[in-house]
Parts: structure tokens; C-alpha cells; sequence
């Protein structure tokens, strides 16, 4: 549903109201404090719409579907009561529902329209926090308060009772509360706003789908939605009667929200597609976001979009103070690895929840970060899945173990989701099946200098950089001494490895 609409009817923040009414005119208010409060604001919204215009249209024609994108959240949960102090179960429901949902593997989905996509993008709570401790990616306070205002976004200060968010380019803050004004169950902030006030807020019985979670808004869609905004994403009618825009190709004209689940409702011509996040339907009735939703979200992600940062961060890793990993194993007590020094011979650093030790001719990679006794670190993705067996048959979406590396089936193959010992999924993504005789990795990661050091079981490997559309930025046949990637924008690249029938491909980050 593409349609020019002007810039004063963008909203800067949503609002998912229980009634079966649009949303309150605080929210507008909201916005109208906003615009005069910050001069700057309606130009930036513009400018990030004209660059996401852009970017959906280069994902669109590219050949590349793109790789995994793991969002690190943090959670803040603000109770009054001590039933409003939601446990660590319901918010790890909260979790599961936005992993599931976003990869599509939501087991409500179904076949009603075609263009519903994977959107390629995972959640985790954060394994480090701004100072590099370890952390449970959950913060709890205690409030007088017995509701909150959107308006006022007391919650995310902390002088004002709430919670100041941790570093927004690295982390998507999520505020809990006991009550929003106005009967709201959620909002967002989009993409271009205040990093003061940048992230979402959601009622405590309107978040997971357990514990205090209530009937119709318990199976932890509100959030789906509201993160859906924090994306990049328009409710799906446009906010408007029929001809407003959401600024999606493939998502049918609605002349207003959808309450319950009218799966016959049509309107503007064609039938309403009340199934998706981005409308007011029941949580049971959601099941789907499209292929240009995937692609308006991924936009935002991805170099060179707003929220780019957010998209490479590494606080899903599990590393402590100095950038070591848990106390007791391989990596303890060993710094991470700085661009910036120089290294003699012997010394060691972790990167990328790696132990590494340098050497006369460069890097020796000395494995995965480990605990105590040899096992993987807190947070190690690997835990619970079994090995990879040559006489088993895997459907799309089960994992495996081979060499010590987390494998996930999908329709073309397997996806390498990264090095067993961190719960960081999509460092290393390799095309290969598991097994390859090709062994290559690449260091560090990401990248804070000039080279990106190759480390192979090959010499003479060429090697292919493409960015993520799919375009070739550089390309060279030696690695011996490195890759030069110093005339590399910052953000995400894939570097491709050939020795005869074999490839290997890599994901790394430039900063």
C-alpha cells in the first residue's frame, strides 16, 4: 500500500489502545511536543524515509535474501505491586514470541497470504552491559507510581522514577510498567527520535504469554507490534481512511484498524489483511509480517540505515569486564582485542568469543572462549542440541553441532549461525554443509583497523567482499598478509572464500 502522503501525518510514536477506538489524542499531543521541542526532528524523519525508499528498493532487486540480524534487548521492569514484578519466565516468553515471530517459525502461521516473509531478525536478552559486566539483560525498580504517561516518558528517566536506557545504539531498551495512561497497552518510538527516550513501553499484562499476561493481548503480539515501529513500521491502514500509506508495497489498502479477528472484513477494494502484526487485532488472530515489511525493517538494520549500530552490536556475547569471557575458562581475565595496540609476540586477546595468540607471522586462533572444565560459556547457543548425524533427515529449522559450530537446516541447505561458545548467533555464516574440507575463519571481528586477518587450512585463497546488497566492493586472489579493508564504510560485509568446488563465506563487521 504505496501512496505519497505528507509528512505531518507521520506519527512519531504508536499507541496500542485495548479499546476497539483509535488512540487517544495524548499520543498526538505527544508528537506535537515533540516536533516543537526539537527543530531538527521532522527533517530527519524525512531524511530516514528517503534512505529506507532506497534501501527497500536495492533488497528487492538484489539476489542476496540477507543474513540474520540479532537485536540485543535490555528489560526494564517497573512494579508497584509485586504481581506487576514480572518473573524472569514471562519476560523470556516475551523473548520467544518476537524470535519466533519475526523467523516465521510462529506455529499459528499459515498459507493465507503469500507474501508473508521470514524477516530475518532474532532477539536475545544482553549478555554485557554498558560497563562490560555480565548481565541478566534485566533491570528491576521499585515505583510509587500506579500508572504512566506516554507523553511524559517519566519511565525512561531516571530522576524521574524510572529508568534511564542503556546505550541505544547498542541495545533496544524495553520498559515494563504497571499501567499506561489512557488505556494504552504499548508504544514506540521510531527510528530518528531522542536517544533519551528511544526504545518501547508496554503494560506488564500485555508483555510474554504467561504469568500476568490477560486474554486477548497474552500471546505477546503487542510487543511484536511495537517493536514492529521501533523498526521502521506503519500501522498497516496508513493511519488514515483508504489511500494512506504504510509505505509497503505488498500490504493491501485498509480504510481503518481491525479489531478481533474479522478475517472476512475487506475494504478499499480487496480484503483486509487483519492477520498482520501492524493492525489492532487480537494477538490470536496475528500471525505474519510480508516480504516488504521484512525488507522496510531489515532497511533501518542494515549500513547505513538509522539503527545500523543496533544491528552489528555484540551484546549478546557473553565476555566480562575488559572483554574477557566467564571466570574459570580459557579466555579469563584476558583483554579484548584493541586495534589500537601494539602486540609482542605471545600475547593473547579474545575477540569475537575467540581466544586468540600472536605469533612471528600473525594470529593464532587457540578456539572458542570456554568455563571451567571446558565447557561453553553462559548464554552458549549450542546448549541442548544434538550432533550432527550423516543418516538423520532434518527438516527446515532444526539445528546441529559439527565442529564445534551451531548449523541451522533451512529450504537451500545449512546456515552456519557461528562458533559454539558465545550467544551470539550469525558472526560467522558459512554457505557450506558441515564438514567442508575448506577450514577458514576470519579475525578479528569486527574489524577496527585496516586489515582482517585470514586464517586458513588453504594458501592462495581468493576471496570476494560484497556488501549486503549483494555488490562487489573488493576482491583479491592472496591472504596471506590480510585483507585490506580500509576503504570499507562501516557496517556489515560478507567476504567469500573458492578453492575449486569448495566456497566459504564469512560475515564480518567494519567499524
Amino acid at each position: 500500500m504505496r501512496k505519497t502522503i505528507t509528512l505531518s501525518l507521520l506519527s512519531f510514536l504508536f499507541a496500542f489502545t485495548i479499546t476497539a477506538q483509535q488512540r487517544s489524542c495524548g499520543t498526538m499531543q505527544d508528537l506535537e511536543n515533540r516536533m516543537q521541542q526539537d527543530s531538527g526532528l521532522a527533517q530527519r524523519m524525512a531524511d530516514i524515509e528517503s534512505f529506507t525508499a532506497r534501501k527497500v528498493q536495492e533488497l528487492e532487486t538484489s539476489r542476496i535474501s540477507g543474513n540474520i540480524i540479532t537485536i540485543p534487548v535490555v528489560v526494564h521492569v517497573l512494579y508497584r505491586a509485586s504481581s506487576e514484578n514480572i518473573s524472569n519466565e514471562q519476560i523470556q516468553s516475551q523473548l520467544n514470541v518476537l524470535n519466533r515471530d519475526y523467523r516465521r517459525t510462529n506455529s499459528d502461521r499459515n498459507n493465507v497470504w503469500s507474501q508473508a516473509a521470514d524477516a530475518q531478525i532474532e532477539f536475545c536478552l544482553a549478555k554485557v552491559d554498558p560497563s562490560g559486566r555480565a548481565t541478566s539483560g534485566i533491570t528491576r525498580k521499585y515505583s510509587s507510581k500506579t500508572e504512566w504517561s506516554s507523553s511524559a516518558n517519566r519511565m525512561k528517566n531516571t530522576s524521574q522514577g524510572g529508568v534511564s536506557p542503556w546505550d541505544t545504539r547498542q541495545y533496544l531498551n524495553m520498559w515494563v510498567v504497571n499501567k499506561i495512561s489512557g488505556g494504552t497497552l504499548g508504544y514506540a518510538q521510531f527510528p530518528g527520535g531522542s536517544r533519551a527516550t528511544d526504545g518501547v513501553v508496554m503494560g506488564h499484562e500485555y508483555f510474554g504469554s504467561t504469568g500476568t499476561a490477560k486474554f486477548p493481548y497474552n500471546k505477546g503480539r503487542t510487543t511484536t507490534h511495537e517493536v514492529g515501529h521501533f523498526l521502521n513500521l506503519r500501522h498497516i491502514w496508513g493511519d488514515g481512511a483508504c489511500g494512506a500509506s504504510d509505505y509497503v508495497s505488498d500490504t493491501p489498502s485498509a480504510e481503518a484498524a481491525n479489531y478481533g479477528c474479522s478475517t472476512n472484513k475487506s475494504s478499499c477494494g480487496s480484503r483486509d489483511m487483519v492477520q498482520n502484526y501492524m493492525d489492532y487485532s487480537d494477538d490470536a488472530c496475528m500471525n505474519l509480517f510480508t516480504s516488504g515489511q521484512k525488507n522496510r525493517m531489515r532497511a533501518v538494520l542494515l549500513s547505513g540505515g538509522s539503527r545500523s549500530s543496533l544491528g552489528a552490536s555484540n551484546k549478546c556475547e557473553a565476555t566480562s569486564t575488559g572483554g574477557g569471557t566467564t571466570s574459570g575458562g580459557n579466555c579469563d581475565r584476558v583483554a579484548a582485542y584493541n586495534s589500537s595496540t601494539s602486540y609482542s609476540v605471545g600475547a593473547k586477546v579474545v575477540s569475537n568469543g575467540t581466544l586468540y595468540q600472536r605469533t612471528s607471522s600473525g594470529w593464532s586462533n587457540l578456539g572458542a572462549c570456554t568455563s571451567t572444565g571446558g565447557g561453553t560459556t553462559s548464554g552458549d547457543k549450542c546448549a541442548g542440541v544434538a550432533a550432527y548425524n550423516s543418516s538423520t533427515s532434518y527438516s527446515v529449522g532444526a539445528k546441529v553441532v559439527s565442529n564445534a559450530t551451531l548449523y541451522q537446516r533451512t529450504s537451500s541447505g545449512w546456515s552456519n549461525l557461528g562458533a559454539c561458545g558465545s550467544s551470539r548467533i550469525g558472526d560467522d555464516l558459512d554457505t557450506g554443509f558441515p564438514g567442508d574440507e575448506l577450514k577458514i575463519s576470519v579475525y578479528p571481528n569486527p574489524v577496527r583497523g585496516n586489515t582482517l586477518h585470514v586464517k586458513s587450512n588453504n594458501t592462495n585463497v581468493p576471496f570476494t567482499i560484497v556488501n549486503m546488497l549483494g555488490q562487489r566492493v573488493s576482491q583479491g586472489s592472496n591472504v596471506s598478509n590480510g585483507v585490506n579493508v580500509s576503504n570499507l564504510d562501516a557496517g556489515l560485509y560478507l567476504i567469500q572464500f573458492r578453492v575449486n568446488d569448495t566456497i566459504k563465506t564469512k560475515k564480518f563487521i567494519k567499524e
